[in-house]
């Protein structure tokens, strides 16, 4: 269950008001700071394989500001490589996200069941299943100056870029990656997506 307005109001403001430094990170203080995630804000673009798993484990690190757009419901082959129940099928994808995170992470993101229009924040994550979207929010996060994130991944492939878009070496860099869907290369049935790999990009990523 989603936590009441009051229950979110009050752990917001227990948030601000102490250092998120409880038992509960005790184990990753040494690699990271959970306070620093705590501080950033995260635009997540796409909540399937990657996308879902990826907010969960941030969530799950200390981060506490996540807003995830994604326009799709769960479909039943969603279900062997996202973080998605069974009984979610037909829902709202990031709908389900916010549940999953809230029971998992005990946060509370932000969920937008449309598709991405602009938005940014701290770190724009992009995690779409089209290379028109990746190349839209590249120009989006250009131009407001935040760092990106896009993860790829093929069946038993992945690919992750983070690039600081206020360095012209990695803008030029990431550009060269982009092409079109007539210049992609088309996938094998049945070999498109498997959750090792999912888990193994998320890892990377974080």
């Amino acid at each position: 269950m989603l936590q009441s307005t009051d229950e979110a109001e009050r752990a917001q403001t227990e948030l601000e008001g102490t250092r998120v430094h409880t038992p509960r990170f005790h184990n990753q203080e040494g690699m990271i700071d959970p306070e620093v995630l705590a501080g950033k804000s995260f635009v997540l673009v796409g909540a399937g394989a990657i996308g879902s798993f990826f907010a969960m484990t941030l969530a799950k690190m200390g981060a506490r500001q996540i807003e995830a757009y994604d326009p799709d419901t769960v479909e039943n082959h969603n279900i062997a490589t996202q973080a998605y129940p069974e009984s979610s099928v037909g829902r709202p994808k990031v709908d389900v996200l916010a549940e999953v995170v809230q029971s998992f992470a005990g946060v509370h993101i932000m969920a937008r069941h449309r598709r991405w229009a602009g938005e940014c924040a701290d770190y724009l994550i992009v995690c779409p299943d089209n290379m028109a979207t990746r190349a839209e929010a590249f120009a989006a996060a250009k131009d407001k100056g935040c760092m990106y994130m896009d993860a790829r991944m093929g069946a038993e492939t992945m690919r992750v870029y983070l690039i600081d878009t206020r360095m012209q070496q990695q803008v030029a860099f990431y550009e060269r990656t982009l092409y079109t869907y007539e210049q992609a290369e088309p996938e094998r049935c049945a070999y498109k997506s498997i959750i090792y790999t999912v888990n193994a990009v998320t890892g990377i990523m974080l």
